[in-house]
């Protein structure tokens, strides 16, 4: 294949590439880079934010699992993104104000640790910093789409500065709120919480011993992720709205406490806490997967509730599913933006992430539901893993990417 091409006329800049993924958070580059590292075809990057917005650091960190590690180790970036203040965590404890309780270690799994907390922008950075060694690939930042048009072995986008890109495959990387999604016309299915999430790094005075600890809570779930740092956690409190901005409101020092009483009965006393950010929360679902020379990866094609840190590690299969239905065309000399080709994609991600999607709703409404009968399904459901350590074990291993059916990048 032939590397991007660009032609220039008088009132516009015409390029043409392979493949154009729009989005350059994750999941988008974790494919650039495959693709980069294994095929010679041309890919373009198309990210709407400037570099400098890119990569300024926020509280927001991800769980990597073990098979979103695997992807990085393959692509050869996992040494760089653990030198980025990186924290394994090797045990869950997951409680409810009743006392039910049931946590995970990763020695019943003979895993070193049961999985990995690293910052967003960390990882966004090496990402970028590897593609950049390929010419084959390029990023084009602050750039804003304005059209989308669907040819019969193309797609056309256009930008406000008169930028247009032609390509065998768009990819529509580009989040909950997808341009590409929404003029390709693909309906998406829409479930609001009417909750919002806080996310912060707080302080506390004992260490967090490299667990991650979660409270349910009658308002929702409380996260505490392990940082770098011993005494150092990031927070994730989901709460309904109206509740949600009457904390974020409150002093550092007031947050604090309030945050403090929370856990601590199983913690200890929380003394500082920074960047403090809100995020609505709904499940969102597109209807359909892909189209011809279009297809949805990451937050573009799905996003499920934080409690069980799920997000990324989807959005990450999704990218290396892509990527080996993609090579598996080029090496049969097939149409890799062809529906036909592209359909596979969508059945084996389906297969994958529905079961997925559907078991954190089910968490969450198991412990959301206060009635007697659902509070009794709840502790009996608890006391049968408990009890049962090879059935508690299937689900944590799960959890953690140790499971059949994952790209070839994941296993």
């Amino acid at each position: 294949m032939d590397v991007g091409s660009e032609v220039r006329f008088r009132h516009f800049v015409y390029m043409k590439h392979d493949i154009v993924i729009v989005g350059g958070g994750v999941p988008g580059l974790t494919l650039a880079l495959a693709l980069a590292q294994s095929t010679s075809l041309s890919v373009a990057v198309l990210e709407a934010r400037d570099c400098v917005r890119l990569f300024k650091r926020d509280a927001r960190v991800s769980a990597i699992t073990q098979a979103s590690k695997r992807i990085f180790k393959k692509l050869g970036v996992w040494s760089a993104i653990h030198a980025q203040a990186i924290q394994s965590f090797t045990r869950i404890e997951c409680w409810d104000e009743a006392g039910n309780e049931i946590d995970f270690h990763c020695e019943t799994l003979a895993m070193s640790a049961l999985g990995y907390i690293v910052e967003n922008q960390a990882i966004q950075f090496v990402l970028q910093e590897a593609l950049q060694s390929y010419c084959t690939a390029q990023i084009f930042y602050s750039t804003k789409l304005i059209a989308l048009h669907e040819k019969e072995d193309a797609i056309m986008l256009s930008t406000d500065t008169g930028q247009v890109f032609h390509a065998k495959l768009v990819v529509a990387a580009d989040g909950a709120m997808s341009f590409v999604r929404e003029r390709a016309q693909i309906i998406l299915d829409k479930k609001d919480y009417n909750e919002e999430a806080i996310v912060a790094t707080i302080t506390t005075t004992a260490m967090h011993e490299q667990i991650a600890r979660q409270c349910f809570l009658k308002t929702g779930p409380v996260a505490l992720l392990p940082l770098s740092d011993s005494y150092r956690t990031s927070l994730v409190w989901t709460l309904p709205t109206a509740e949600a901005k009457q904390y974020m409101d409150l002093k550092p020092d007031d947050f604090c406490k309030a945050l403090t009483c929370v856990f601590s009965k199983r913690f200890s006393e929380v003394v500082v806490v920074e960047g403090r950010q809100s995020f609505r929360l709904c499940k969102q679902q597109a209807q359909q997967c892909v189209k011809p020379r279009i297809a949805l990866l990451g937050d573009a094609l799905h996003t499920v509730h934080p409690l069980a840190g799920q997000g990324m590690n989807m959005g990450l299969l999704d990218a290396a599913a892509l990527f080996e239905i993609i090579h598996t065309a080029i090496a049969h000399h097939r149409d890799f933006g062809s529906h036909a080709v592209l359909r596979r994609y969508a059945r084996w991600r389906k297969a994958d992430n529905f079961p997925m999607s559907v078991g954190i709703d089910w968490i969450k409404q198991l412990f959301a539901a206060n009635t007697p009968v659902i509070s009794l399904v709840r502790v009996s459901g608890l006391q049968i893993l408990n009890r049962f350590p090879t059935i508690k074990n299937y689900f944590a291993r799960y959890a953690v990417g140790e499971r059949n059916g994952l790209p070839k990048l994941a296993q």
